[in-house]
């Protein structure tokens, strides 16, 4: 409803394009995608900037992301612009694809035997993780972390896992180029070598191993 009745999409590099579809005749699509570790990822700053003007000039604004925006979303400093220039908006909650990335392929988050807890990162950095603390989880969900895959793996077996625990990555879950790759600590980072596996969920744990491939 809410793009049906836009001015303008101010849209992220993970939405799906077909979503202009939708979108009223005239309405102004906007691509301002930002994702770490690429060198052309538009400035937040940027973005906040494009926002502004759009509501100054009484624009109904349809600013899109993938999964829920409050989940490593770098949507707070839209809403502290928006604030600060006097800028009415709504927030709508989504689902994040730290939830809907492991179910689409079967993966139970939490399971009375396998998974009592789980915890969602950005591993973007992961030199700023407790990977001791990190080991105590039953089950990993790793946001932004196919880069820095080498360094996650072999942290977390130094920090006690064992090398048979699975894991599974879920790449572009529940779209047609789908694909998922499901091993263990120590044979994932081979499987996958050579593999372009941006954008992806990764999930560490028992669970893991019931992924559907």
């Amino acid at each position: 409803i809410l793009v049906r009745q836009a001015d303008v999409i101010v849209a992220d590099e993970l939405v799906d394009r077909s979503i202009s579809d939708l979108a009223p005749a005239g309405c102004k699509f906007i691509e301002m995608g930002k994702r770490g570790g690429k060198a052309d990822s538009v400035p937040q700053e940027d973005i906040n900037t494009v926002l502004v003007a759009e509501c100054k000039k009484g624009h109904r604004v349809a600013r899109l992301k993938g999964g829920d925006p409050l989940v490593f979303g770098r949507v707070w400093p839209e809403i502290e612009a928006l604030n600060a220039a006097g800028c009415q908006y709504d927030v709508i909650p989504g689902v994040t694809s730290a939830l809907s990335a492991p179910a689409a392929v079967g993966i139970p988050i939490t399971h009375k035997e396998l998974s009592r807890h789980f915890v969602v990162v950005s591993c973007h950095k992961p030199d700023e993780l407790d990977f001791a603390d990190l080991s105590k989880i039953d089950t990993i969900v790793i946001l932004m972390g196919t880069r820095t895959l080498p360094i996650i793996t072999s942290r977390l077996q130094e920090a006690g896992l064992t090398p048979s625990l699975p894991v599974a990555i879920i790449q572009w879950a529940g779209r047609p180029e789908q694909r998922v790759f499901v091993g263990t600590l120590d044979t994932i980072v081979k499987q996958t070598q050579g593999e372009t596996l941006s954008p992806a969920i990764v999930v560490i744990g028992k669970v893991a191993a019931l992924a559907k491939v």
